[in-house]
């Protein structure tokens, strides 16, 4: 971890020098050739507005982009994870639309397994910012909403298992709002506890047969 924030440093002190480098490069050419008379001060200067102008520009960009990398990675990381627990007799669904009439929903992930039926999503960091008690209340509740559109639908299809959302954070700033237990009924976690979760916490009892099943009829809802 050490090594990586060290490169990752390394690399944008580079990006910033070299950066300042060309701005002072370009604008020591340009004026000379406008024919601006202006002295080595002012030249320095508005070398310095113009690098802080597109700092202030780039900088928002450039840390969107990387929160768009980590939600990737951390996404990246969960379905592999979810591959590895098929040799546990689980079953898991990406990017499922299910309910009844008007009550259908997107879930990003639904497990399916001997310890229960799971809803799963990944969050990207760009709510890491916003970790007060108003947004968790917030997100438990749209996901536990969620939740229960799938139990109805279950049932509806003579399945009475409880199902339990999952929220996973990747973020080492997230680490504020994630919680050793249940939040509301939600399970508030890193990606690094989510196969604990998964494998010890049984919220429901599926037999192989039913895991099937279940899995069978989500994958044609």
């Amino acid at each position: 971890m050490a090594k990586k924030f060290a490169d990752r440093l390394k690399w944008n002190l580079e990006i910033i020098i070299l950066t300042y480098i060309l701005i002072n490069v370009a604008v020591f050419a340009i004026v000379p050739a406008l024919k601006i008379k202006v002295n080595d001060i002012n030249l320095g200067l508005i070398v310095l507005v113009i690098y802080i102008f597109l700092i202030s520009a780039v900088w928002p960009v450039y840390k969107m982009y990387l929160g768009l990398v980590k939600g990737e990675t951390c996404e990246g990381d969960v379905k592999h994870l979810l591959q590895g627990l098929s040799k546990k007799g689980f079953y898991h669904l990406m990017d499922v639309k299910a309910g009844t009439g008007g009550q259908r929903k997107r879930y990003g992930y639904i497990v399916v397994g001997p310890t229960g039926i799971w809803t799963i999503e990944v969050k990207n960091p760009k709510y890491y910012e916003e970790t007060g008690e108003k947004f968790l209340k917030a997100e438990t509740k749209r996901v536990l909403e969620k939740a229960d559109v799938l139990h109805k639908f279950l049932q509806k299809k003579h399945f009475s298992y409880k199902v339990t959302p999952i929220l996973v954070f990747a973020h080492k700033k997230s680490k504020a709002i994630l919680k050793e237990t249940p939040v509301r009924g939600v399970y508030v976690i890193s990606r690094d506890m989510l196969e604990q979760v998964l494998t010890r916490h049984r919220v429901s009892h599926l037999s192989p047969g039913n895991c099937y099943d279940v899995n069978t009829l989500l994958k044609n809802a």
